[in-house]
């Protein structure tokens, strides 16, 4: 916590506050998290969505169920619509996690059952419950920017590259800090005078984001008019409605499951 304290203290006596500073991105460790709401109230903090898809598949490689994953079968697509809830609206996460996936995949096998169960449970308490990271943190309805922390662990591994011995004595990691920070300002001076243009992103990273920036759109104009209004209760919607919701988002769920994993792993399904 004395990290971000010290960092803090320093915005506020070289720039007077936090400035456009709205939004922190971070990876899902708890104390991390407590001493950015302790230092930071102000902030919204933002879950990476690699390290929310990665602890799900660290809890499935604990339970022996790392194969289920990238399997198309019932439990595949299953764990996959549990990690795609990240993208619908909020206020439906909760009914939806109780109308279609509260129940784990049907099974032959009691053991698989068992492990299945226990990865529903972890999964209800630790993210639908949010007893440790609530809703806001991991969801990314809203998120038109940046979805993962990639860009940041970039620059590290471009520092990493830089610096040739461990344990750097601080006065040497500041003058090696330095020119990549003198670098680095004249490369946005550049860009924001457009002289030239920036690196072109990834074309697959490109069409993701078309895909999920569309689906978004699709799936909330079929739906908005049964949802998007103040008070919205799903225990109060006419059973006819609240199947027709229920209808819309899984299919919305069993597409934008494809949009979540690894790059390799990226494929479109017209579903």
């Amino acid at each position: 916590m004395s990290s971000f304290s010290q960092l803090r203290q320093k915005l506020l006596d070289n720039h007077g506050g936090l400035g456009a500073l709205r939004t922190i991105h971070m990876d899902f460790e708890v104390a991390a998290h407590a001493a950015v709401r302790h230092v930071f109230p102000e902030l919204l903090i933002k879950g990476c969505m690699f390290h929310f898809s990665q602890s799900l598949n660290q809890k499935l490689n604990n339970l022996g169920l790392r194969n289920l994953w990238v399997n198309e079968g019932p439990a595949g697509e299953w764990i996959s619509c549990c990690k795609a809830l990240a993208f619908l609206p909020p206020p439906l996460v909760v009914p939806t996690y109780n109308a279609i996936l509260r129940n784990i995949p049907q099974t032959d096998d009691p053991v698989r059952a068992a492990k299945l169960e226990e990865f529903r449970i972890y999964f209800q308490n630790t993210w639908i419950q949010g007893h440790q990271f609530p809703l806001a943190v991991w969801n990314h309805w809203s998120n038109e920017g940046p979805r993962t922390t990639n860009h940041a662990e970039g620059y590290h591994n471009r520092l990493n590259l830089e610096v040739r011995e461990g344990h750097l004595a601080i006065c040497n990691f500041l003058h090696l800090l330095q020119p990549l920070h003198n670098s680095d300002q004249i490369r946005i001076r550049h860009l924001m005078a457009n002289i030239y243009q920036p690196k072109a992103r990834d074309q697959t990273y490109q069409d993701l984001d078309e895909r999920i920036s569309t689906s978004k759109i699709r799936f909330y104009e079929a739906t908005n008019h049964v949802w998007d209004f103040p008070n919205f209760d799903a225990g109060r919607m006419p059973p006819f409605a609240f199947q027709f919701l229920m209808g819309e988002i899984h299919a919305y769920l069993r597409f934008m499951r494809h949009c979540v994993g690894k790059k390799s792993r990226i494929v479109v399904h017209d579903e």
